[in-house]
């Protein structure tokens, strides 16, 4: 036996163990190697020319997942006991803490596929973190195929996002395309442990963002007359799937054929302080603030605006209603048509607006 070319005295957990032996002197045809398991477990591997008439003897061991003692054969001659330390192959998760939206927290619920993916609302702010089983020289990360910068954090087995601030999360995008999310996102993770073992295959998930919807709203009158001082009231239903944050209306004053006044006023909810995402209920107008005439024509639009915490809120209008300024009798002969089913088919105008049975 002239050298033990290979596998010198560490391999890799789960790795085919090549062995490489330099003969000398008289060749011999083949050779063996004996090895012994902690647990006193032998086997032997033969070991045969590289090629024909070669002196480099080479063998193979399938995988090895703990530490090995063997000796060589070749002849007549036999080695030392030859130690072999199986390294372990970093462990690697990407751990993900995930911050919903404040304002969503009471009736969005994050989902997992599994702890490398999520289901997170638009405007999730998530803090990754790599965490490895062993110290890592090197940790790369890219988020759709792109390069985001890391660095370890409390030791070399933990690493995180380069932040202008420490722990500040909400950095700009290009610090974190974690943060602030508006669309799905997939991100890869490579790593080299000190070993210079990498990972056999990249770690990756998928950050699926679900949009946060605009609010909806429909909005129906009982007649399309009102007299020039009064309080017309107008139906209407307004749903969120998080939070309706306000309502007002636009109204639309025409004379003639020509416009005379455009003006928006707010629309009180009730309790402020209470959640709303689903409001049936009235509002009204009061008409006696624009000097109104017969004829005038007055256009109503309802507008809710969902709420989003800090981020301004998505605003939707009702379809418009048009009301015309009638005299005492006209309205008045116009309200005894009106009968007692009134509201119900209001109710049933509102919902088809918005979808039979369909909410948020």
């Amino acid at each position: 036996i002239a050298d033990i070319v290979s596998p010198g005295n560490k391999s890799v957990y789960g790795k085919p163990i090549h062995f490489r032996i330099q003969a000398g002197g008289v060749i011999p045809e083949d050779g063996e190697i004996t090895i012994e398991t902690k647990g006193g477990t032998l086997s032997r591997i033969k070991l045969v020319p590289e090629e024909p008439g070669s002196t480099m003897f080479v063998g193979q061991l399938d995988m090895a997942i703990d530490d090995i003692n063997y000796t060589v054969a070749l002849g007549d001659a036999v080695s030392e006991k030859q130690q072999l330390q199986i390294i372990p192959v970093p462990i690697v998760e990407m751990e993900l803490d995930v911050n919903i939206p404040e304002y969503a927290r009471h009736r969005f619920h994050e989902a997992s596929a599994n702890s490398r993916s999520r289901v997170v609302l638009e405007g999730t702010t998530i803090k990754p973190r790599v965490v490895s089983s062993k110290s890592l020289s090197n940790v790369t990360l890219a988020v759709n195929d792109q390069p985001v910068e890391v660095e370890a954090k409390d030791d070399d087995k933990n690493w995180g996002l380069v932040l202008p601030k420490e722990g500040n999360i909400f950095a700009d995008a290009k610090a974190n395309p974690f943060a602030d999310l508006q669309e799905t996102i997939h991100y890869r993770v490579e790593v080299k442990d000190l070993d210079g073992i990498e990972l056999e295959r990249p770690i990756g998930g998928v950050i699926q963002v679900r949009p946060d919807l605009p609010p909806r709203i429909a909005a129906a009158t009982v007649i399309d007359l009102a007299l020039p001082n009064a309080k017309p009231r107008i139906k209407y239903r307004a749903v969120d799937d998080y939070a309706i944050g306000g309502l007002s209306a636009r109204i639309l004053i025409e004379r003639d054929g020509e416009e005379l006044q455009t003006e928006t006023i707010s629309i009180p909810l009730g309790d402020e302080e209470a959640v709303l995402m689903d409001i049936d209920s009235n509002a009204q107008v009061d008409l006696s603030t624009f000097s109104l005439e017969i004829g005038d024509s007055v256009t109503v639009t309802l507008i809710v605006r969902d709420y989003r915490g800090d981020t301004e809120g998505e605003a939707t209008e009702a379809d418009p209603l048009v009301l015309e300024i009638a005299s005492r009798s006209d309205f008045l002969a116009a309200m005894r048509k009106v009968d007692a089913q009134t509201d119900e088919k209001l109710d049933q105008i509102i919902q088809a607006q918005l979808g039979i049975g369909d909410r948020k």
